[in-house]
């Protein structure tokens, strides 16, 4: 998959909560689930009326990254180790790169 046709699909996906994909996909390899499995039912993403500014989205987002790491976290992140995270982050250019760290992330955490 390009990073056009990704990005695309990220795309589709985060706004409706489900991907399209053709037949022809499926007959060249570039999808390995069956188009029955391949379409998503919900959205993952929920809108929150309440988060309003940049500061506030990244805070709650410190706050889902804590709740998910609670097993591997002694303390809540320190405000100099969030801003190691964020700059990570923010300096990703593309849906792309940010996809690639999240393979590399999940390949390092299984053992």
């Amino acid at each position: 998959m390009n990073e056009l046709s990704f990005e695309t699909k990220l795309i589709e996906y985060i706004t409706s909560g489900t991907v399209t994909v053709s037949e022809d996909d499926f007959q060249k390899g570039n999808i390995y689930e069956t188009a029955k499995d391949y379409v998503v039912k919900t959205k993952l993403w929920q809108y929150r009326n309440d988060i309003r500014t940049t500061e506030q989205l990244w805070a709650n987002f410190k706050q889902i990254l804590e709740q998910h790491n609670q097993n591997t976290l002694d303390n809540p992140l320190s405000i100099m180790e969030f801003n190691q995270v964020k700059k990570i982050i923010s300096d990703l250019k593309t849906p792309y790169d940010a996809w690639s760290i999240f393979i590399w992330v999940k390949w390092c955490l299984s053992d």
